[in-house]
């Protein structure tokens, strides 16, 4: 039986955030692009998401993010937590098109941090804080993940 990664999708209904948080993040913009490339390797590596892509080929996907590949970045939803020039995490959200229905809606494309920056909240303050800032015209993001099914 060999094991292969699968993509589902989970919804979540929006709703009023708090960001009863002492973090501080800024909007991302396609300036940052190198700096979220090298995050999502890094962020990625050796975990369930890591399809033993090389950090050129992260890169090119945080471009190809910036250029419309998950539909156009929201960068007023998306946001990124850095320290000393180095980001620490990041949310990138995109406007979304479901290819059936037509319907727009924002995909939460990228949700990453840093390995040695886990666990201190930032990805729960990242993602409730892109929520919040969502238009409030949306009911539910797509989150694509993926995960091991065995077949």
């Amino acid at each position: 039986m060999s094991q292969r990664l699968k993509r589902w999708m989970m919804r979540l209904a929006l709703t009023e955030q708090q960001e009863a948080s002492t973090l501080s993040a800024r909007p991302i913009s396609q300036h940052d692009a190198p700096l979220l490339g090298k995050l999502l390797y890094e962020a990625y590596r050796n975990t369930i998401d890591d399809e033993g892509e090389t950090s050129d080929e992260t890169q090119k996907e945080i471009e190809g993010t910036f250029a419309g590949k998950y539909g156009p970045v929201l960068t007023t939803c998306s946001f990124l937590i850095e320290e000393q020039e180095r980001i620490l995490a990041a949310s990138v959200l995109t406007d979304w098109t479901n290819d059936q229905t037509g319907k727009k809606q924002p995909m939460l494309s990228f949700l990453m941090t840093q390995p040695d920056a886990k666990g201190k909240g930032m990805a729960t303050f990242l993602l409730k804080k892109s929520i919040g800032k969502c238009p409030k015209k949306w009911i539910c993001p797509r989150v694509a993940q993926r995960v091991l099914s065995h077949q």
